[in-house]
């Protein structure tokens, strides 16, 4: 999600864990539901490969808060 409010992003991510959660998809007759856990970075100078890594760090923590959650972090600049 291209943003570069944090407040948006987050709600943005928050929408997308709801939808997923509230979705019951039918097959062969049996209801299937599932959630998601969502990591996320900020920054406004750090690499992608850094913001990867460090959403990645997040989603973790996410899944070992019990899951179906956000978890972020910043990246601060160091010439801030």
């Amino acid at each position: 999600h291209a943003t570069e409010n944090k407040e948006e992003t987050l709600a943005w991510a928050e929408n997308l864990r709801k939808k997923v959660e509230e979705t019951v998809i039918q097959v062969e007759g049996n209801s299937i539901s599932c959630t998601i856990s969502i990591g996320l970075c900020f920054s406004k100078t750090a690499s992608f490969d850094d913001l990867y890594r460090n959403a990645d760090k997040e989603l973790y923590k996410a899944k070992e808060a019990g899951k179906n959650c956000i978890r972020y972090t910043y990246i601060i600049d160091p010439q801030a």
